[in-house]
């Protein structure tokens, strides 16, 4: 990279470019190739070490390659702009190749490359005539420095050097001197620079003027340059001025640190201000004059202010503070000083009296005497403060006194005194009055607590207490007090007469009147309390006593609940203690001593229950008489019952005398079944409420042996008369019943002769069964094994030979059933299992009949559509295959009678096509019975004992179905070996057989349906892509490169042989198109790459080949096409197009730098380019409006007609292009701007004096 860099380099001196520029500094040193560096307008790489570029287009960059592409002008208006010198370069070569010369043998070569730099010296250039070196050169350039640091000081002679410096200080380290001779020309320009600015700015400055001063640090810094960098005639002049400058910063800096007056310091303000040299100590000195002079007018201020408190104390210390960090000496320091002393006194005086106890009277005097002073004390204003607010709170106290005693609202009062309480105690200055506010609070609350008492009652006590404090705070004698004692003298008497009558008993009316008495008294009773409750415990036993006073209390027994004997009790006790007297005492008493007269009777008959309980002797119940007996204790116990019920009251008797009346109910019905026959819910219902009885009479003899009899009943009952069979009864069950009845005492003679007729019927039942299971299979039908099965349920008992007949129809009626479900789909509405299989095997009937049918029975009527073979309905017949299908199955509608059908089978002949539905065009809707089921259901492993015909129908159908599915797959076997043209239409009338055949038949087959599926994909994918290579052959349409490989991709799917020759084709036309396919999109994107020529014949072959290759030939057609001035085909780069003639143009081609809304190329409106550019300036002006002169870089010669050397293929494409389009089309557009430049050149010429103007001479 270095040896390339520096060759580079070299050429370009050699070529006459010696400026030379170093590059700006990136923004972003770490990287390399980005949006920062400049590309080439030609190679488009990034320019990182060095580019050049032409003051004609500043904005466009180049190469060291390609630098004689950039633009038409000199060599010497080009400049390199460079990132590194090669000495840089070399140094960073050296710098790597240190850090791998342990590693790296071949470092010794880059050491020799890059020493070899000294053949620059060896390299001539013609300059003035004469041949000399770059060495020679610098040479002279260095002699020619030297005469110049010696002469006097020459701004041309310094410029025209420092350029022609230029064409060494890219080259390697030989050069160095020269570098630092330019650094040396440099800073010595730069220096007699400042010495003249700062001479020109102190001579032309004046009081008053515009011109800047010069600064004396910037005097100081240019003369303080050793050794001087040249020969400057101004260096001891500017001296000279800055020697008068340092003397005036001496008497600054001595006045600022010493106590001077305010004159001495203005004048030398004036002294600064007048002088040419800008001292920066004026700064300060400006500031203290201004400091000094605001101090006097806030001194004057404070001074001259007479009004009291007008100035703050702090103010004061401020400026004393102030005019002693000044140091400046003036007349308002004294009385500045003697007013602090005062303002410092009157503090002293003020924090004495806040320290210890203050009174009213020595803060008044010490606020009369400092009444007149002007300068504002924050401790004695809080003094003020402090008294203002005694006086305000002495002014608050003398208000509320006013006829005090006199107010109603007593708690305002209250409220009042204790709010001024609080203020006077939070009082910074002691008062007087703070004791009386005390004493009248007192009697504020004393005169509260009366209007209370008076307004609501109070406890006598209370009232007491209240009178004697009024006697000691001497309010006694006041209105509210003397009414509050007469109220006390009427409570005390009615106290006592109180006490007197709870003493003794008394009647209701002395109470009620002592309680309206009590309502006029103010005060609280002690003795109210006894009174009232005395009343109340009254009532409550008044209450109580209501429900066994009522006087219909013997009929209100049904509809309320029964009272309690126990509060009669309570109740008649309770009345001998009460403090008031009733007359309702002595009927309470009365009705205690019925109810216990009754209790008595209810008694006496519940022995005589207990003596019938224990009766041992039943029988059938009449022949004793128990029955009669039962029914005369049930009445007896009905009406004591409802003479107890009467009284109201919960006697404990009346639930034994019911509980007794139920139990006899009870054994009274088991009785009566001994002449009845039962039900089983009567049965039944007796048994839960002998669960009951057992536990509340477990020891009564009579119960118990009713009690067991009911039990032998209900067994009896679950046998015969339960509608349900609740538990299997087996014979030997029934006997075991009919040993156990010796053992009951009480007699059921009807149901034992019914359970003795059931046992005889089942025997009888048992041997018929035995007789049917000993004939042979074929004798035994189905309809005898169901009459067996119907006796055995309907019988009472179970026995294994039941389980047998039950269990031989449920395996029968289970495998019909299974059955039904796997036909149910292609029977439908057909509810018997039998016409079910008839109707598939039908089917299968004639699906072999196509398997196997000729030519010669074409004529046959087969309605392949239908299953029900009706003749009666409208059909079709097929023109091709001849077979018939009804017109309401095919929901088809025939507008002329003598139209042509063809069927949807006969189309895959004709067009390929299948059905969207595939086979669900064919019979039955698309419901079959699946075959793999029906196979199952044949080779069941369960044996019955009966003969079914539906079993026999089963293996035809499974039989029939078999030998279809060989005739498929001799078709399937056939269509896979066939791959030959020849061949093409027998497969497709072999798959059209087993197409139709598949459909008609009702058994369906998962793996056949899919084979079919498969063969009639493939037959489809043959026929479209023969179709497609005949219109090929024929010349009426080519494939396109996606439909070629769609057609693969779906024969992969389908498992299409390699073999096959339409596969083969397909395949031969893929490697066609896509062989030209990857050469066109190479040379679509190659940027121009390829010659017009070559793309042209790379259209006409695209053209003439068998594939459609639309896409890519637009993409070569539209690479054909040249855009801009440039005449390159389009790219990455931005582009704007013409308004006019819709011509695009590269951005940076046309030299805009702001792309105007609309553009006017200068071939369609020359000599108007200003519409679409800036008049800024006239550089813009000059980039905006002249077209660049860049030629083409593969162009560089004028352009002539056709070479004789063109292909002959070209010139034929150019003379057969009859109608202006194809090839010819393409070489006339991209001619388009040359002939719209030529008319547009033809026009100006007529208008050139409006657009060259002739220059006035200048003499």
């Amino acid at each position: 990279m270095y040896k390339k860099e520096r060759t580079f380099r070299e050429r370009l001196w050699l070529s006459g470019i010696t400026r030379s520029s170093p590059m700006s500094p990136r923004r972003s040193p770490e990287f390399v190739g980005t949006e920062e560096d400049p590309t080439c307008i030609i190679c488009k790489q990034y320019l990182y070490l060095s580019a050049v570029v032409c003051r004609c287009r500043p904005s466009a960059f180049v190469c060291l390659e390609h630098w004689e592409h950039l633009c038409e002008c000199k060599s010497s208006k080009h400049c390199l702009l460079y990132r590194h010198t090669l000495a840089e370069l070399a140094d960073l070569v050296l710098i790597v190749d240190k850090h791998e010369s342990e590693e790296m043998p071949q470092s010794d070569s880059l050491l020799g490359n890059i020493s070899s730099s000294s053949e620059l010296n060896s390299l001539k250039k013609k300059v003035k005539g004469a041949h000399v070196t770059h060495a020679q050169l610098a040479e002279q350039w260095l002699s020619q420095a030297c005469k110049i640091f010696q002469s006097p000081f020459s701004g041309d002679a310094y410029a025209t050097l420092l350029k022609e410096a230029e064409q060494f200080l890219w080259a390697g380290a030989e050069m160095d001197s020269v570098r630092d001779v330019v650094k040396n020309l440099t800073a010595a320009r730069k220096w007699v620079q400042g010495i003249r600015d700062c001479l020109s700015k102190i001579e032309n400055w004046s009081a008053g003027g515009y011109f800047e001063k010069v600064a004396h640090k910037r005097v100081k810094k240019l003369l303080s340059v050793d050794p001087v960098p040249c020969n400057e005639p101004g260096y001891h002049k500017l001296k000279h001025c800055a020697e008068e400058a340092n003397l005036l910063v001496h008497d600054i800096d001595a006045a600022l640190s010493t106590f001077s007056k305010l004159d001495e310091l203005e004048l030398l303000y004036s002294r600064a201000c007048s002088s040419s040299i800008h001292v920066e100590q004026i700064l300060k000195l400006s500031q203290k004059i201004s400091l000094v002079k605001v101090w006097i007018d806030n001194a004057r201020k404070a001074i001259s202010n007479e009004q009291p408190a007008a100035v703050e104390v702090d103010i004061l210390y401020k400026l004393k503070t102030e005019i002693l960090e000044l140091q400046v000496q003036v007349q308002e320091k004294e009385m500045i000083f003697d007013l602090v002393s005062q303002a410092e006194s009157c503090q002293a005086r003020c924090r004495s009296l806040l320290s210890g106890s203050v009174t009213l009277k020595d803060v008044e005097v010490l606020l009369q005497e400092m009444a007149s002073f002007s300068v504002n004390i924050p401790e004695l204003a809080l003094l003020k403060q402090y008294q203002i607010d005694a006086s305000l709170w002495i002014t608050k106290l003398n208000d509320i006194m006013i006829n005090i005693h006199q107010r109603e609202d007593q708690q305002s009062v209250i409220n009042e005194l204790n709010r001024i309480l609080e203020d006077g105690e939070s009082l910074k200055i002691q008062v007087d009055e703070l004791s009386l506010v005390k004493i009248e609070l007192k009697k504020a609350c004393c005169r509260e607590k009366a209007i209370k008492a008076r307004n609501s009652k109070m406890a006598l006590d209370f009232l007491q207490q209240l009178l004697a404090d009024a006697v000691i705070l001497q309010i006694e004698r006041e209105d509210l007090f003397i009414s509050l004692s007469r109220e006390l003298a009427g409570a005390l008497q009615w106290e006592e007469r109180a006490k007197d009558i709870l003493a003794c008993k008394a009647q209701m009316s002395e109470f009620e009147d002592l309680i309206r008495m009590s309502e006029d008294i103010v005060a609280i009773m002690p003795s109210l309390g006894d009174v009232k409750a005395a009343i109340l415990v009254a009532n409550s036993w008044l209450n109580n006593s209501k429900p066994f006073l009522e006087p219909d209390l013997s009929g209100s027994s049904t509809s309320r609940s029964l009272l309690k004997l126990d509060d009669l009790k309570e109740l008649v006790s309770e009345s001998r203690f009460l403090k008031i007297t009733f007359k309702q005492q002595n009927v309470l008493e009365t009705i205690l001593e019925n109810s216990k007269r009754w209790q008595h009777d209810a008694y006496s008959l519940l022995q005589d229950v207990e003596c019938l309980y224990s009766v041992t002797d039943i029988g059938d119940g009449r022949s004793n008489g128990l029955i009669l007996k039962i029914e005369h204790i049930v009445n007896l116990i009905e009406s004591i019952s409802k003479a107890g019920l009467s009284f109201g009251l919960d006697f404990p008797e009346i639930p034994k005398l019911q509980n007794a009346c139920s139990t006899l109910h009870w054994c009274n019905k088991v009785l009566s079944f001994c002449y009845l026959m039962p039900s089983y819910e009567d049965v039944e219902s007796l048994m839960n409420i002998s669960e009951q009885l057992s536990i509340m009479h477990s020891s009564c003899n009579l119960l118990s042996s009713l009690i067991f009899g009911a039990k032998w009943l209900k067994k009896v009952s679950e046998v015969i008369s339960a509608p349900v069979k609740c538990n299997a009864c087996k014979l030997t069950d029934a006997e075991e019943m009919l040993a156990a009845y010796q053992d009951i005492s009480v007699a059921f003679p009807m149901m034992v002769a019914q359970l003795t007729e059931a046992t005889c019927k089942h025997r009888l039942w048992q041997e018929q069964v035995h007789q049917f299971f000993s004939l042979e299979m074929g004798e035994r039908s189905w309809s005898q094994l169901m009459l067996l099965e119907e006796y055995g349920k309907a019988s009472f008992f179970t026995c294994p030979e039941v389980d047998i007949v039950v269990s031989e129809v449920e395996k029968v009626e289970k495998w019909k059933q299974r059955c039904m479900d796997a036909v149910k789909t292609f029977a439908g509405d057909e509810s018997s299992l039998l016409c079910a299989l008839l109707k598939i095997k039908g089917s299968l009937d004639r699906s072999l009949y196509i398997y196997e049918k000729s030519e010669s029975c074409g004529g046959v009527c087969l309605y392949m559509c239908c299953m029900s073979g009706s003749e009666d309905w409208d059909f079709l017949t097929c023109s091709t295959c001849k077979d018939c299908y009804h017109l309401q199955c095919l929901e088809y509608r025939r507008n002329n009678a003598e139209e042509a059908y063809t069927c949807s089978y006969c189309q895959l002949l004709v067009g390929g096509l299948i059905p969207p539905n595939r086979c669900g065009f064919l019979r039955h809707n698309g419901k079959y019975s699946d075959l793999k089921l029906l196979s199952d259901l044949l080779f069941v492993d369960e044996k019955f004992c009966v003969r079914i015909e539906e079993r026999e129908i089963l293996q035809q159908i499974v039989d029939q179905a078999y030998a279809c599915k060989k005739c498929l797959t001799e078709i399937l076997d056939f269509e896979m070996s066939c791959y030959n043209k020849d061949q093409f239409t027998a497969v497709g009338k072999k798959l059209t057989t087993a197409w139709k055949a598949f459909g008609v038949a009702g058994v369906y087959d998962h793996q056949s349906y899919c084979d079919l599926e498969r063969a009639l994909a493939r037959f489809s994918w043959r026929f479209q892509v023969a179709r497609l290579l005949d219109a090929l052959e024929k010349d009426l349409e080519k494939p396109s490169v996606q439909q070629i490989f769609q057609h693969l991709k779906e024969g992969d799917a389908m498992n299409i042989s390699p073999e096959d020759h339409l596969r083969l084709k397909l395949s031969e036309l893929k490697d066609i198109g896509l062989q030209w396919v990857d050469r066109a999109k190479k040379v679509a994107a190659d940027c121009g790459a390829l010659g017009l020529d070559g793309v042209y014949e790379l259209i006409t072959e695209g053209e003439r080949l068998p594939v459609c290759l639309k896409k890519e030939l637009e993409l070569l057609r539209a690479r054909s096409r040249l855009h801009c001035i440039c005449r390159k085909p389009y790219d990455e780069r931005s582009m704007i197009v013409c308004g006019r003639c819709d011509e695009w143009y590269h951005i940076r081609c046309v030299n805009l730098v702001f792309p105007p809304k609309v553009y006017i190329c200068a071939a369609c409106m020359p000599g108007t380019q200003h519409l679409v550019s800036s008049f800024d300036s006239l550089m813009d002006h000059e980039r905006c409006t002249v077209e660049p002169k860049t030629p083409s870089p593969r162009h560089k010669k004028p352009r002539t007609g056709p070479k004789k050397s063109e292909s002959s293929a070209t010139q034929k494409m150019l003379i057969g292009d009859e109608n202006g389009s194809g090839i010819g089309h393409l070489r006339w557009r991209n001619r388009k701007p040359f002939r719209r430049a030529a008319k547009k050149r033809a026009e100006l010429d007529s208008l050139t004096s409006f657009f060259h103007r002739p220059q006035p001479i200048i003499t």
